[in-house]
């Protein structure tokens, strides 16, 4: 346990000479053999006196509120969300504000969601871990961490101590919001606060939040820390690698950008990828462009090296296209309720994956600190950032077909029976007319970024559990006579394709290992006529191993020692590889 030292701490050469005042020993003069022991020894204990107090002051007092002058908020009576981490607990203020600002995220293409999470569980983790007693930040910053960590309190609970750790959990959020989402998002975070009581206007002016020993203070470095790195990461995500005006953020800046091998109205190169037509319902149409072609190329990992990166590698796929097309009809054609709304569960990670997660930390939580929730949650937002490059640098790298573009083309003028979209069930319809139960996402086919997302997800939870099973775990939170598991309620009618109808009663996604939820994720990608066979247990197989390593550098932060890579956050060159995978 680490504690400032009092502040009548002498140095040791001053404490020194006190020493030899109070034993009647003249320092300069000497005296005896058993003198001269007596002083070696006293000038050692006191020099080791000197060390600890030293290490001991490596540790900051949080100020910024008291007891008496709670300086951060709007009146002397917060009202946060408690934490308790017993099972069904509610884990504090974070999820209350996530679900504010996760509507404006999940408005992007996935991989830039999960761009924008890392960024901000950046700041989050590292408030956090300033909090802990070893561990380092996200950065993996042994100097700043030092400076900045939180001098622990003498007994536990410590309320004003939890308060500190909260508010800087509440405006890290907040700023890393306003950072990487926007404004508007930003608002609505900060209208969360002012009901809890929380002054979100505190770093309004700069200059007030230079103090890293207040939490308004220690997130508005972290945040401005963060986007340095942030603005070299390799997305282009303000455009302004690609444009000096009228930037397009996120856009192919390579010299060479990708080109889609087929034009929206022709497949010529029938295995490569084209571009499919896409209409908001209102009279605007347009067709498809590569979502972040670039970023599996041109991205910087966290924890994860440019090597690291590329040694990940899909094998070839070898499809038969006539004997797949004709799979993806016959499941379509298939579709009950259950795995429509499969479909539609998994169609978005933040909506599923991370309910999910939350859901068996709340139910299984009862020893686990702020840290822990933290670090759990935020290696998953790391792992999601690192697999979505690998698998991202492999779609590109392939460029293969999707199922529309082939069924429409090698099956024009047949009749197929299979899936007719909204409301009209299975039916016979022209082969030209067939569409995937859910959008096809705006990129190319192979390998699948959902089973990738979700295995490293399932792995990463067997490490950290210990077991691939949660029934154990969860057994005791589950009420007598119900099957042991994760559960996700869908309430009749609630389907976002078929509203008011689909499913026509309500009906429970269950999950009793991660396995399950690895499995269920992959097959409805293959359910919703998004994939071929192939490409799911290839997207599996080439992320499974993100997991241990993402878990390997969290558990050396938490140790206090720099994981073995860690990304130069520093680093600002504008050159950026074309392809970090050509050596």
């Amino acid at each position: 346990m680490i504690r400032r030292p009092p502040r009548s701490t002498l140095s040791s050469s001053s404490a020194a000479s006190d020493v030899y005042k109070r034993q009647g020993i003249n320092a300069e003069y000497g005296g005896s053999t058993e003198r001269h022991m007596q002083v070696i020894r006293s000038s050692c204990l006191i020099l080791l006196a000197g060390l600890v107090a030293h290490a001991q002051a490596t540790c900051v007092t949080p100020a910024g509120i008291d007891d008496a002058h709670p300086a951060a908020i709007l009146s002397s009576s917060v009202t946060i969300p408690p934490f308790n981490p017993a099972p069904g607990g509610f884990p504090g203020i974070f999820p209350v504000l996530a679900e504010t600002f996760v509507p404006f995220v999940t408005d992007y293409e996935t991989p830039i969601q999960f761009r924008m999470f890392q960024m901000i569980s950046l700041v989050v983790f590292s408030g956090s871990a300033m909090h802990h007693p070893t561990s380092l930040d996200h950065f993996a910053d042994e100097a700043n961490s030092a400076a900045r960590r939180r001098c622990q309190p003498g007994a536990h609970p410590d309320p004003l101590f939890e308060l500190h750790q909260d508010l800087t959990v509440a405006y890290s959020v907040y700023f890393g919001t306003a950072k990487i989402v926007g404004a508007e998002a930003a608002a609505g975070i900060a209208a969360v606060m002012s009901s809890f009581g929380i002054d979100a206007t505190k770093c309004n002016i700069p200059a007030d939040c230079e103090d890293t020993d207040t939490p308004w203070g220690l997130a508005y470095t972290l945040t401005e820390e963060m986007a340095v790195f942030a603005e070299h990461d390799g997305w282009n995500a303000d455009g302004s690698l690609s444009r000096t005006f009228n930037k397009r953020p996120y856009q192919d800046f390579r010299q060479d950008p990708y080109t889609p091998r087929n034009s929206p109205w022709e497949l010529r190169r029938k295995r490569r990828w084209q571009p499919l037509p896409e209409d908001n319902g209102k009279g605007y149409m347009v067709h498809q462009e590569h979502v972040v072609p670039h970023a599996g190329f041109t991205g910087r990992g966290i924890f994860m090296s440019d090597q690291q990166h590329c040694d990940l590698t899909a094998p070839p796929p070898h499809y038969d296209y006539e004997v797949e097309n004709e799979a993806v009809i016959d499941r379509a054609a298939g579709l009950d309720d259950t795995k429509k709304m499969q479909i539609e569960f998994f169609d978005g990670k933040l909506g599923s994956i991370v309910p999910l997660l939350a859901q068996y930390m709340a139910r299984t939580g009862n020893h686990l600190s702020r840290y822990d929730w933290f670090k759990v949650d935020m290696a998953v937002n790391n792992i999601l950032y690192e697999a979505v490059q690998v698998v991202w640098r492999e779609k590109v790298r392939y460029d293969r077909v999707r199922p529309p573009s082939r069924i429409h083309d090698d099956l024009e003028g047949e009749t197929i029976t299979s899936y007719a979209g909204a409301f009209q069930g299975t039916q016979s319809m022209p082969a030209e007319d067939w569409e995937p139960y859910i959008r096809t996402m705006p990129h190319s086919e192979y390998p699948s970024g959902s089973s990738c997302i979700c295995e490293a997800f399932a792995e990463y939870m067997r490490l950290e559990t210990g077991s691939d099973s949660m029934v154990t775990a969860l057994a005791p939170s589950t009420p007598p006579g119900a099957p042991v598991g994760l559960i996700a309620e869908v309430p009749a009618g609630s389907s976002i394709v078929e509203p008011g109808v689909t499913p026509a009663n309500p009906m429970v996604h269950f999950f009793d290992s991660w396995s399950g939820i690895s499995d269920i994720c992959g097959q409805s990608r293959l359910d919703g006529g998004m994939h071929y066979d192939a490409s799911v247990p290839a997207g599996a197989n080439l992320c499974r191993s993100i997991a241990s390593t993402v878990k390997d550098a969290f558990d050396a932060l938490e140790s206090g020692t720099r994981p073995d890579y860690v990304v130069n956050f520093a680093d600002t060159s504008p050159e950026f590889k074309q392809d970090k995978c050509v050596w």
